[in-house]
């Protein structure tokens, strides 16, 4: 008899998976591993973890691998996690659910499977104890729908053909006066205007600036990180139309980052742009063309 035929016991399949899947909500970790798996892309990988005992009759539960191959669409793996956070708070929550599931649906060790669409609905699949053996990841439905446009093969070959040209954008975005006071975007112009100077009464409200640098700039795109929303100002997009058809994608400010310095590198811009929009911490990205030092007056 497998565990889960030992948790049915009579009772209606669906109710086990039912109480189950609130042991997973209750722990967490239904949370934990969306995060390991990152804000966007296909995901399809199983985390193997056991239990452990630490003296006193308490147990942690240890993560043993995780096991994960690349989809043809894009994505697959968890991205990387340069914080080396996120398993560690995975097997924290397991930990819970240990705690949780030991005065009735007791385990010692288990396979989670995790599966992510397109659309960013997710799938798990819990096995435990002996029915865990034989879990293998080509058991794992392939999530359906197109990958996400920054793990597609496609945005891979472009990063490598732009890098070098995207790392010049970077060197030269950093030469430009970071402490300005206003700036403006009208069209295909950027404005730039430093060191206010104190007001007279003949001015009338016109306000005077020390510096003010004109540029002739490409608007990119706009990037909201409370919704990690990234949307297409333009329609020279890097690749042409491909694979960046839609109008936005889900995005972190790295990944965001780095498609805008991509975007620059691809329009031959001499540097990238990026000015606060409104309250609400929104993002403006435009590519700059001219003399990052200087402006055109």
């Amino acid at each position: 008899m497998s565990w889960f035929e030992r948790q049915v016991q009579g009772r209606a399949e669906q109710d086990v998976l039912a109480d189950h899947a609130r042991y997973l909500r209750a722990a967490g970790v239904d949370r934990a591993l969306d995060k390991l798996a990152g804000p966007y892309g296909l995901r399809r990988f199983m985390v193997v973890f056991c239990a452990r005992p630490v003296g006193g009759g308490r147990h942690t539960v240890d993560i043993v691998e995780i096991v994960a191959m690349p989809l043809a669409a894009g994505g697959g793996p968890p991205p990387p996690d340069p914080s080396g956070d996120l398993v560690p708070a995975l097997a924290g929550a397991l930990t819970r659910l240990y705690a949780n599931m030991a005065v009735g649906p007791d385990w010692t060790r288990g396979v989670l499977g995790y599966v992510r669409d397109s659309r960013g609905r997710t799938r798990l699949f819990p096995l435990f104890d002996e029915d865990s053996d034989a879990a293998r990841l080509d058991g794992l439905p392939v999530p359906p729908g197109p990958g996400h446009p920054l793990e597609q093969p496609a945005y891979a070959r472009l990063l490598a053909t732009w890098e070098s040209r995207m790392a010049q954008v970077h060197n030269r975005t950093a030469r430009v006066r970071p402490d300005w006071d206003l700036w403006t975007v009208d069209d295909d112009a950027l404005t730039l205007c430093y060191d206010p100077v104190p007001e007279t009464p003949d001015q009338q409200g016109a306000q005077q600036w020390k510096d003010r640098r004109r540029f002739r700039c490409h608007p990119l795109a706009s990037f909201l990180p409370a919704r990690q929303r990234f949307r297409w100002q333009t329609d020279r997009r890097p690749g042409g139309t491909q694979p960046f058809a839609q109008a936005d994608l889900v995005a972190d400010w790295a990944a965001a980052h780095e498609l805008a310095l991509m975007s620059a590198a691809w329009l031959g811009a001499a540097w990238l742009f990026t000015g606060e929009i409104g309250d609400r911490g929104e993002l403006l990205y435009a590519a700059v063309f001219g003399d990052p030092a200087l402006g055109q007056g």
